[in-house]
C-alpha cells in the first residue's frame, strides 16, 4: 500500500519528463525549419 502511490508518482513524473522532451523537440524542429526556409 505505502509503495503504489510512490509509483504511480513516479510514472506521473516520467509521463510529464517525457511530454516535456517532446514539447522541446517540436519547438526545436519548428525553430530550425524557420531558419532554414530563411536561410534558403
Amino acid at each position: 500500500m505505502f509503495f503504489k502511490p510512490f509509483s504511480l508518482l513516479q510514472r506521473g513524473l516520467k509521463a510529464l519528463l517525457v511530454c516535456g522532451l517532446c514539447a522541446c523537440a517540436r519547438l526545436l524542429a519548428r525553430l530550425s525549419i524557420r531558419l532554414y526556409v530563411r536561410a534558403c
